[in-house]
């Protein structure tokens, strides 16, 4: 028998966890609540029960079936932390993981529930911690509005997998080479990096392209008179922007292959709608090349979307001026890549790093 490791992943749509014997997955369960449900919840405590509440079944169901968890790992987002790896986590972490903002909070949940679980099954708890916000060079974060700041990265797991891939196949290690990686699946982030540091960020969150659920960038100013209108409610507004934008908005799917198929067959509606979004996506890799100065190895596109031919060509199609060497690799699931970190570290391969 191998080392037990159970892996932890929170993000806006799911919450996934899964039980490995070295890198064999034993066990999954995967939990959707409701988005409103999320944003409804007045406290942290409360938002923590709404997405893991589901989960405490399976989890102490594991625990009882195992005799031993060798690890259990989670993502997380730390104030003062300014190094990526995987961190052991002490009392004084976990107490730091709680003071972060929103986004924050949603990935430091699963560190808290890898926490509990840990209890019951006298494990090592491990935090990864895959990008920094300090890393991104600091004019990449002003927003042009005093007192709003660009802050959120999401997707960083296979991001980063991506990342060592794209070396990987050039014959480079991760601090060597200059990349635009796109990642594209349920919703979109764009990252830049070079020399071992991820210089900027983008998501469709806050900025960037639309995705299949998310607005990306939009007006302020239009954003702004909505709020206002008496039209919506606060919630409304988070839910519209955040679960009913972006191609689901348009076109009422977030299916892309379900709108390349309507466009193919004529449907000029969902060619443009599909047009846009292509377009806005190849526009933030420009801008993400900027931020290396056009000094570019590849453009890496990651994600489900990666082994899509139609998207993968007409975003080439693009951006081949930027570079010719396009790269495109549907990435890997990201509890297998944290359990993998975990496993490094209990093979001894890699140190674990103290807060």
């Amino acid at each position: 028998m191998g080392f037990r490791v159970m892996a932890i992943y929170p993000n806006a749509f799911e919450t996934k966890a899964a039980l490995y014997d070295d890198e064999r997955e034993i066990y999954r369960a995967v939990t959707k609540p409701d988005p409103l449900d999320i944003y409804m919840a007045r406290t942290p405590e409360d938002e923590f029960s709404v997405r893991f509440g589901p989960l405490e079944e399976p989890l102490n169901a594991w625990v009882s079936e195992n005799n031993r968890f060798d690890a259990i790992i989670g993502l997380a987002v730390i104030p003062g932390i300014e190094r990526t790896g995987v961190y052991l986590l002490d009392e004084e972490f976990f107490k730091r993981t709680k003071f972060t903002n929103r986004a924050g909070r949603v990935i430091n949940q699963g560190v808290i529930m890898a926490s509990r679980v840990a209890r019951r099954a006298s494990s090592k708890v491990f935090a990864m911690v895959p990008f920094l916000m300090s890393e991104v060079d600091a004019a990449r974060r002003i927003s042009g509005a005093p007192g709003l700041v660009f802050g959120r990265m999401t997707h960083t797991v296979p991001i980063k997998n991506a990342l060592s891939a794209a070396a990987n196949e050039l014959g480079k290690s991760p601090r060597e080479v200059s990349l635009v990686i796109a990642y594209l699946g349920e919703n979109f982030s764009v990252c830049s990096h070079s020399e071992g540091r991820a210089r900027d960020f983008s998501n469709a969150f806050e900025r960037g392209p639309f995705s299949p659920w998310r607005s990306g960038g939009v007006p302020a100013t239009a954003v702004i008179r909505m709020a206002y209108s008496g039209m919506w409610s606060k919630i409304d507004l988070i839910r519209t922007v955040t679960f009913g934008s972006g191609m689901k908005g348009y076109t009422g799917t977030s299916d892309i292959n379900k709108v390349i198929s309507r466009a193919e067959s004529g449907d000029a509606y969902s060619s443009l709608i599909l047009n846009a979004m292509v377009y806005q996506v190849a526009s933030e890799i420009a801008s993400q090349a900027a931020a290396l100065r056009g000094k570019i190895d590849a453009i890496v596109i990651t994600g489900d979307l990666a082994e899509n031919n139609y998207i993968v060509s007409a975003i080439t199609e693009r951006v081949s001026w930027i570079t010719n060497r396009i790269m495109a690799f549907r990435g890997e699931d990201e509890l297998l890549i944290m359990a993998r970190a975990a496993l490094r570290v209990l093979r001894g391969e890699e140190a674990t790093r103290l807060a």
